[in-house]
This record gives structure tokens, sequence and C-alpha cells, in this order.
């Protein structure tokens, strides 16, 4: 089991300048999707291009360095690569990170947008833990394309059915809460019940296009609510995306096409 005091730490450490992030090593090369834990799903993409302000006629590669927990494999903040000095073995990260967020929003809105979006989408993956690092911190790069290709149908009512009326084609790794409870949350102790209905796609993984119904149990301020259930919403698009359904029910009906409510409970790890 994750070591939450741990977390909590390294958490803080994402967003402050409470942890020495002044010589954080560099990892060349791009993580791949085939690479990730958990890579991002379509509904995330979906989700994040439906908040799009300006949304790209065309597909656009955005290429960012973000810091990631090593030994957690979360990615926490992220800016563009060009910001980071090819050839170099480490970095100063608060430094560019904080001269980014001062210059980042008097930059072009539609390229900010796309920065924005691309990492919003970084923050949901999950690399796989390396419980040995030396290292807390480490910088790696990632590409995400934002397309048009990522838009899907909003969510519409259709025959529903429980997970009690399903079988998972193989078990889903416990693990897998702990690894996708957000930073966010884990900041504040939060607990969250969420109620969802994700379609079964052709190939019998989940779509998630539905808002959910989101019970959130924390003291957290007004003002980051939003972006607390924003996180909520993106960890269980994620924990649905790895679970698998079996092309039929106990009843022995066709799951395809129809919409599957889950019931996830997050809590502290």
């Amino acid at each position: 089991m994750l070591n939450h005091l741990g977390i909590i730490a390294a958490v803080t450490g994402l967003v402050s300048t409470d942890i020495d992030m002044n010589n954080v090593p560099i990892e060349y090369g791009t993580v791949a999707s085939a690479q990730m834990r958990v890579a991002i799903s379509a509904s995330v993409r979906a989700a994040t291009w439906d908040d799009l302000p300006f949304k790209p006629s065309n597909p656009v590669n955005v290429r960012l360095a973000c810091i990631v927990l090593a030994k957690y494999g979360i990615p926490g903040g992220c800016v563009p690569a060009s910001r980071i000095t090819s050839g170099l073995n480490a970095i100063g990260w608060a430094v560019i990170r904080d001269n980014y967020e001062h210059v980042g929003r008097y930059q072009n809105l539609t390229d900010f947008a796309l920065l924005q979006t691309a990492n919003q989408r970084i923050a949901t993956a999950r690399l796989p833990p390396q419980p040995d690092s030396k290292n807390m911190f480490v910088i790696k790069f990632f590409e995400e394309v934002i397309s048009p290709s990522d838009s899907r149908p909003i969510f519409s009512e259709g025959k529903r059915i429980d997970m009690k009326d399903v079988n998972l084609a193989k078990p889903l790794d416990d693990s897998l809460f702990q690894a996708l409870y957000p930073p966010l949350a884990l900041r504040y102790s939060a607990t969250a019940r969420v109620t969802m209905s994700c379609q079964v796609e052709d190939n019998l993984r989940l779509l998630c296009r539905d808002q959910g119904m989101i019970d959130i149990d924390t003291n957290i301020p007004a003002e980051s609510r939003r972006d607390l259930i924003t996180s909520m919403r993106y960890a269980t698009y994620q924990l649905a995306s790895m679970m698998e359904i079996e092309p039929k029910s106990k009843d022995g009906q066709e799951v395809v096409g129809k919409q599957l409510r889950i019931r996830v409970t997050w809590k502290l790890p």
C-alpha cells in the first residue's frame, strides 16, 4: 500500500516550494501511451474537448515537459517543452514553473487554451510507479494531440444496466483506486461518492459522457471545489477506462450499446 503521508508531502511539493525543486533530473524522450499504466481515456479527451473555448479545425500536437512524482507515477504541472533547454541533466523546476505561470496568460489565447487542455489531460494519466527511484521528482516529456476526432456524442439516456448485472472480463486492480485518487483530493483528505452511466462500446470498453452525481465530503475552499469535482469526475472516467465488460450480462443479454451505471467511492488511500 502506498504511504499516503509520503504522497501528501510529494503532492505539496508539486504546488509549492516547500520541497527543494532546484535540481530536478530530466529524462529525455517522449512518454508514449503504451508506456503508461493508465493512458488518457477517450472519455477525458471528449470532456476536455467540450470545454475548449477555441476548437481547432485540424489536429494540433502539443509537446509538454511535466514534473512527475517518480515513486508513484503521478504527473503534476506542465510547461511547454520549449522552455526546457536541451542538453541539461537537471533544472530548477520552481523557477521555470513560476516564470511560465507569470507570462503564460499573456500569450496567444488559443495556444494557451490548448496547452492548458493538454496539461489537464496528462494530469489524469498514471505512469508505472518507480518505488526504488532515488529521485522524488523527475521531468518527463509528453505529446498530446488535440483534434476534432476527440469529440464524442453527448450523453443520452439509453437502456441501463447495473454493475451487479455484468461480469468484468478480468478483475480490476484495486491499487488503481489509490493510483488515480486525485492529488487535489489528497491535499484535503476528500471523500467522494460518484454515480454515473457509461456506454459499453463495441470493444466492450466504457465511454463516459455523463457528468455524474458527485457528492464530496471535505472542507475544501469554495474557490477550489469546482476543480475538485472535475478531478473526481476525470478520475472516475480513467478508472472506467480500465474496465472491460463480458459481452453478455448475467442474464444472457448483449451489453454493447447499453448504459452501465457505475458507483465509485474515492477516499484517502
